[in-house]
């Protein structure tokens, strides 16, 4: 399986204040969820960086919704993936939910791709699903006080994700505007949203500890963004053989905990 996203985006942020509701929950009417308008041919590219990644060294990542593929009886979006990291160009595939559009199924090369996709992307499925039936997880109106409680971050008091204003973003030449949502206590953990796009234009957040230094937990830019792509976009690309391979290495497996919140 082979999961591709391309996507350009230049993004010029300008806050507009008069977005920002009293305490919080933006003036915009409309709900958001991840995946929302998500649909074949959807071509995107991010950098990323995720703290249990490579200790958030920025990757490429590019996806391309080539359409639909069966998992038993499950009907899956086929996610043709290109990942960038460093040396080593992968190929490969992702069968993304559709309820929730998190890797269900995947190549074993592109495992903890996956994991870091599923832990920053699309982090934010834990509160926001296209499950109307959900009134908990289901989608989330942009006017709410709280999209839901992230339980108390490093040590500190309760917080919880909220809408908290709305920028301006220049996204490719085309202007926009996004409901940043977040959670605020030593560092501004935010993710920017437009509506009826199907992931988080971008985002930045920091590891759940008290700490004037506390790492990133996960950052991501979207740079590129294209629809109706029927053409595999990553058919003249060749995969590189990891160095590890080439040289015969022994993997070690050890206990590891991760500071994702």
């Amino acid at each position: 399986m082979k999961n591709i996203f391309l996507l350009t985006i230049l993004l010029v942020i300008i806050p507009i204040s008069t977005a920002y509701a009293q305490n919080a929950g933006v003036d915009v009417d409309g709900t958001w969820y991840l995946g929302e308008g998500l649909k074949d041919g959807d071509y995107f590219e991010y950098t990323l960086c995720e703290i249990d990644l490579n200790g958030c060294l920025p990757i490429e990542l590019k996806i391309w919704i080539k359409g639909e593929i069966q998992n038993v009886s499950e009907t899956l979006w086929d996610a043709q993936i290109l990942v960038i990291d460093a040396d080593k160009t992968i190929k490969g595939s992702w069968g993304l939910g559709k309820t929730v559009p998190t890797p269900i199924i995947f190549d074993d090369d592109l495992s903890e791709y996956a994991a870091a996709f599923k832990s920053s992307i699309a982090w934010i499925s834990s509160f926001a699903t296209s499950n109307e039936q959900d009134r908990i997880h289901g989608p989330q109106e942009f006017r709410a006080a709280s999209w839901g409680s992230l339980g108390p971050v490093g040590g500190g008091l309760e917080s919880n994700l909220t809408p908290s204003k709305v920028e301006s973003i220049t996204v490719a030449g085309k202007t926009t505007d996004a409901v940043v949502v977040g959670w605020y206590n030593d560092n501004d953990n935010e993710i920017w949203l437009v509506d009826n796009f199907p992931f988080p234009v971008q985002a930045l957040t920091f590891a759940g500890i008290n700490s004037d230094t506390a790492p990133v937990m996960f950052e991501f830019n979207l740079t590129q963004y294209k629809e109706n792509v029927t053409v595999d976009p990553f058919s003249d690309i060749k995969e590189t053989v990891q160095k590890s391979e080439l040289l015969k290495c022994e993997k070690e497996f050890f206990d590891y905990t991760s500071k994702r919140i």
